[in-house]
């Protein structure tokens, strides 16, 4: 009788698993950027500490370690873009540090190698920069810097305290976080930023230009935009849409006005 031959487990089912958690934090993100509404719905809905400490098993090393390089950086570059998008949005952002926010973001320190980023050009596609965006914004307000010592925090991320410096050496943050919440009053040196400023940074490492897009107008066939946030621009109202051309723009308009409309009624304030 011959040798049965065993063939390869396919991984098929591994790799569609991967496309589901990155795909489905990527819509996660999205949402919480844009919505007001849905990000209220998050706060109705979800139990004590629960989405957080989901978000964190993503992160765990034997999880991380069963996928592939890309995909694991992806997840952490979504987690650490969802933590943006809740410190910059007023109305869910005392909500999610009460949640676990902070826990959230010393796991993505935790999870991310040192030095991660090899130039400044790179800093902004990495996660540990990303929680420092996150950390920065908190640390400027009063009321959420009282958050931030309700919460321990500096006991919380002085493990990480190499890994927040070495992911902008010229802003010195760990200095600066360390003396923040220890009390120290700041004048000239404390960090000032103008709306502009903050729209600006939440802009660059916020959830929407993290995935490629397709043109709104569901007629279109140009696919994806070429480069992240390069190629199809945004609808000037809402901010949401893309188009890969201004025809597409004036086809897709006479759907597109209500909910482009419904967007603007809704979307939160930095």
């Amino acid at each position: 009788m011959g040798k049965v031959r065993v063939l390869p487990e396919s991984d098929t089912p591994r790799k569609l698993s991967e496309f589901v958690v990155v795909d489905s934090l990527e819509c996660l993100v999205n949402f919480a950027r844009s919505s007001k509404r849905f990000r209220g719905a998050l706060r109705d809905t979800l139990d004590e500490g629960s989405v957080f400490e989901q978000f964190k098993d993503l992160l765990k090393a034997e999880f991380l370690d069963s996928l592939s390089a890309s995909n694991a950086r992806k997840i952490r570059l979504r987690l650490s873009s969802l933590a943006v998008c809740l410190a910059f949005s007023s109305d869910i952002q005392s909500w999610a540090i009460d949640m676990g926010l902070l826990k959230l973001v010393a796991a993505i320190y935790d999870a991310s190698p040192p030095q991660e980023a090899s130039n400044q050009s790179q800093r902004r596609m990495v996660p540990a920069f990303r929680c420092n965006i996150v950390l920065l914004r908190l640390l400027v307000s009063d009321s959420t810097a009282e958050k931030l010592c309700a919460h321990k925090a500096l006991s919380k991320f002085r493990p990480h305290r190499r890994k927040i410096d070495d992911a902008d050496p010229e802003c010195n943050l760990w200095d600066f976080f360390e003396k923040r919440l220890r009390g120290v009053t700041f004048k000239a040196d404390r960090p000032q930023f103008s709306d502009e400023d903050w729209r600006s940074v939440e802009e660059d490492c916020g959830g929407l230009v993290l995935a490629r897009v397709v043109c709104s107008w569901k007629g279109c066939a140009a696919g994806r935009e070429p480069a992240v946030g390069e190629g199809f621009r945004k609808c000037g109202r809402c901010h949401v849409a893309r188009y890969c051309s201004k025809e597409h723009q004036k086809l897709h308009w006479t759907t597109h006005k209500v909910h482009c409309k419904d967007h603007r009624a809704n979307e939160g304030t930095l």
